[in-house]
């Protein structure tokens, strides 16, 4: 059971006010006071051009007046940069002397129109039974490597043979026709396989591809699984591993990854779904089969570096669907598929057998960093760059070869991060969770990041999947204490970023997204729909209620400076919560 939410009022006046009490007893009574006023009375007056971002103690916010002209407005965004991620507070804004803005959201430049020429460019889509599906993996292989890692390593040292690997001989590729035996049970690690009879029907630099004998008829054709595992050699492989290194090849083939198109994984997703699960990598692979010395093995494993994806199926799960898997959805599926899950081989192996660490990858890093893989593939496969604020003009400009790659391998991140953006306040890009919102914004953070650290980002990649530390002790070792520890201002920062980049107005590249123009891109994907990000009106008269998430939830309060003079209030004595940041942002 967690314990109860801490309840904090958090009152912004230009009059005079008292505490507020929320049961349970609150630890933090506060009485902000920010002077919205023409004449500040006296008290200390803060200056700010448009583009300006400030980040404003809880006492400089007691006695602040904002020195600007009538009609002058400001963003306040309070971020819970601090506090643990699995607990929230609330907070209470209210105001005098201020007015609704002339909208929300600043302009958005740019924000063309779709066209008839846009339509190949697909909405975005982000599923929520294959997050489940993979948080629960990533589980499973927690408990594996805490219980098997000493025997999986001592096996790996000890080896003097090819016996026991999946295949039998590394000097030569297994040759297509030859019959394996694989296990596809996805719902239990070690015991209960599920045994499956597969054909080789492809060898390519990287890949050995594998069809399940039992897979719908009138599925992919021998040449069209050679050409899939041709492109996962020149993408896929060739991306992932050059920004976060090789697997250990445990199963002595070589630099060849094992590609399982099984029927087993169409049966995953339920008839008439609205989300499916693609394929997955199952660590338990990476562990020996049996028990020797006192070591304990995993009999269900299958030993070596195997990805499990879904096949053509005309009707999906044994029931008519509107959306079945066809031919060229699959072989769109499964590009993405491939990149995002051999990131998590690759992190798994690495760590197991390279490294050495004792610790596994923590969820929210682990994803994000698979979802950092498909970003980097479709670079590679569109021929563009990260670092160049990508417009839809930039997409469309590079033709079908950047549409098609966008589609495969990136669009899913834009459906996470429109997850995220109406939903900052309740969510953060560190927490403990697989969700679709998490997911997006530890994206987006990664990205942010690695953006404002400049330099060889593969550097960077590299560096956080060879690690020996997890999670946010990861994130401090690759980019510095000053980015990430202590109050993370750089959590904070990317957060401010998530309003004023490219928002009409000049500022700083430390509050920008340097590789994506969201604004510009996320309306044209949904039919022109506003830019998602919440943001909220602070009005005289109201009070907003912010409930936010520890470890980077984010609240955006945008307000309008009013035109009547009064006088500011004296200073009152506040106490801010650890790890609140008070961001001001003068916007028109």
């Amino acid at each position: 059971m967690q314990r109860p939410i801490l309840l904090s009022a958090l009152v912004l006046l230009a009059g005079c006010g008292s505490d507020k009490s929320v049961e349970p007893k609150p630890v933090i009574k506060s009485s902000y006071t920010l002077a919205m006023h023409l004449a500040c009375a006296g008290n200390p007056s803060m200056t700010m051009a448009v583009g300006d971002v400030r980040a404003v103690t809880s006492t400089e916010l007691a006695s602040l007046c904002l020195a600007s002209g009538s009609g002058s407005e400001y963003v306040l965004s309070p971020v819970l940069t601090g506090a643990d991620s699995s607990k929230s507070v609330t907070f209470d804004f209210t105001s005098t002397g201020t007015s609704a803005p002339t909208n929300l959201l600043a302009r958005i430049p740019n924000a063309a129109s779709l066209s008839a020429s846009d339509a190949l460019l697909q909405a975005p889509a982000a599923s929520s039974r294959a997050a489940r599906f993979d948080a629960r993996l990533r589980e499973d292989e927690r408990a594996l490597f805490a219980e098997r890692a000493t025997a999986a390593r001592a096996a790996y040292d000890a080896r003097r043979t090819r016996s026991g690997a999946l295949f039998s001989s590394a000097a030569s590729a297994p040759t297509v026709g030859t019959l394996v035996s694989l296990n596809a049970n996805s719902s239990s690690a070690c015991s209960s396989p599920d045994m499956r009879t597969g054909r080789v029907v492809a060898v390519t630099t990287n890949a050995v591809v594998i069809a399940d004998t039992v897979n719908p008829a009138n599925g992919f054709t021998d040449a069209e699984y050679a050409s899939i595992g041709a492109d996962f050699d020149t993408l896929a492989y060739a991306v992932d591993t050059l920004n976060f290194g090789k697997p250990a090849d445990i199963d002595l083939n070589g630099d060849r990854v094992v590609i399982f198109f099984t029927k087993a994984v169409n049966d995953l997703t339920p008839a008439n779904s609205d989300s499916y699960v693609g394929g997955f990598f199952y660590g338990r692979d990476l562990y020996p089969k049996t028990t020797s010395g006192g070591l304990q093995g995993c009999a269900g494993s299958n030993y070596g570096e195997l990805f499990y994806t879904l096949v053509p199926d005309s009707v999906r799960a044994g029931s008519n669907t509107s959306s079945p898997f066809t031919k060229a959805r699959v072989k769109q599926l499964t590009a993405a598929v491939l990149a995002h899950e051999f990131q998590h081989l690759i992190n798994l192996s690495r760590r197991l057998y390279v490294t050495r660490t004792s610790v596994d990858e923590a969820t929210f890093l682990n994803e994000g960093l698979s979802h950092v893989a498909e970003e980097l593939v479709f670079y590679r496969a569109a021929g563009l760059q990260s670092r160049q604020n990508l417009t839809l003009a930039a997409l469309q400009g590079g033709g079908a070869k950047s549409i098609n790659a966008f589609n495969e391998f990136e669009s899913s991140n834009m459906g996470r991060l429109l997850e995220y953006l109406p939903a900052t306040e309740t969510n953060s890009p560190i927490a403990d969770n697989d969700s679709l919102e998490t997911r997006g914004a530890t994206w987006q953070l990664l990205r942010y990041a690695a953006d404002r650290k400049g330099g060889n980002e593969r550097d960077t990649w590299y560096a956080l999947v060879n690690s020996t530390t997890r999670g946010l002790p990861n994130l401090q070792n690759v980019f510095g204490a000053a980015a990430f520890g202590g109050t993370r201002p750089w959590l904070r920062d990317w957060a401010v970023a998530n309003y004023t980049d490219d928002a009409g107005f000049a500022v700083a590249s430390t509050y920008q997204h340097l590789s994506w123009n969201f604004r510009n891109l996320l309306p044209a994907l949904t039919k022109n729909a506003p830019y998602p990000l919440k943001v909220r009106a602070l009005t005289e008269g109201s009070t907003v209620s912010l409930k936010l998430l520890g470890g980077g939830g984010a609240g955006y309060l945008k307000f309008r400076v009013g035109t009547v003079a009064t006088t500011a209030p004296a200073a009152t004595t506040n106490e801010a919560p650890a790890g609140l940041d008070l961001m001001l942002v003068r916007t028109k």
